[in-house]
């Protein structure tokens, strides 16, 4: 079972070859990683010219944004399973050996999703975030549900409910994270394993006021075209299930340390 890896990436050759070396080092070795730069001049290149591993390839040109990167990536891939992971962020050892042990045993799963670290400029481990089983209308009471460094997908998903939209800049995870929710008949799971790692620091987009303020009228115009209200029955009962899901998986502590 091949697992196909998407890169976007532009300018971050600070980070890149953590991302990378994230991957090259994990014992589960069939896999293949696309790396979509967007025509970089800080050095990114050089490096990429350096990868002589045959299960990478890479373009650099200038595209229309991240989303526009990541599904250039996605329709090249021809691994079953695909994810993807930001120049800047990591997977964790042994993270692929677990996916596919569950695509393997479990042969109905469409999607699968895990934990996250979240780290800093020099990878230093920061927190923790745990999610929990998916519900769709978790979307409307939590920022997130799911997250793209610990979630993957069998690629013919691509067939049912299509690719990332290409109109949304900044939440393209959450709008697609939502899409899959809405398709009834997929078969969703989570596994309470810490998957990928997600770098905070000054200079990303999720640290600038003015991305924070475009995300949250995306977030408000996904949701609101999905129709994801909750009432505060619904976000109480959110609460409690993912509460109930740390107690069961022996996360408890999260109650208090985590948000749920």
């Amino acid at each position: 079972m091949k697992i196909s890896i998407v890169t976007p990436s532009y300018n971050q050759h600070q980070f890149i070859r953590e991302t990378v070396d994230s991957i090259i080092s994990q014992s589960y070795e069939n896999w293949e990683l696309r790396i979509v730069d967007g025509g970089s001049t800080d050095g990114t290149v050089d490096y990429l010219e350096t990868l002589e591993d045959n299960r990478i390839t890479w373009v650099s040109e200038p595209d229309e944004g991240q989303t526009n990167a990541i599904n250039k990536g996605f329709r090249k891939c021809t691994g079953e399973i695909v994810c993807w992971m930001n120049s800047d962020d990591v997977f964790c050892p042994s993270s692929f050996d677990r996916v596919a042990k569950e695509f393997t045993k479990h042969t109905s799963l469409d999607v699968l999703s895990g934990d996250k670290f979240h780290i800093d400029e020099g990878g230093t481990i920061t927190s923790v975030q745990r999610y929990a089983q998916y519900d769709v209308d978790s979307f409307a009471n939590d920022k997130m549900a799911m997250c793209n460094q610990a979630c993957f997908w069998k690629r013919e998903l691509f067939n049912k409910i299509g690719y990332l939209d290409e109109t949304i800049q900044f939440v393209m995870d959450l709008e697609y994270f939502v899409r899959m929710g809405n398709k009834k008949s997929l078969n969703i799971k989570h596994i309470p394993q810490i998957l990928g790692a997600q770098r905070y620091y000054d200079g990303t987009k999720t640290s600038d006021s003015e991305w924070i303020k475009v995300w949250d009228e995306e977030r408000t115009k996904v949701l609101g075209l999905n129709k994801l209200k909750m009432c505060l029955f619904d976000k109480i009962r959110v609460k409690f299930n993912r509460a109930l899901y740390h107690i069961k998986t022996g996360y408890w502590h999260y109650l208090f340390t985590n948000r749920i």
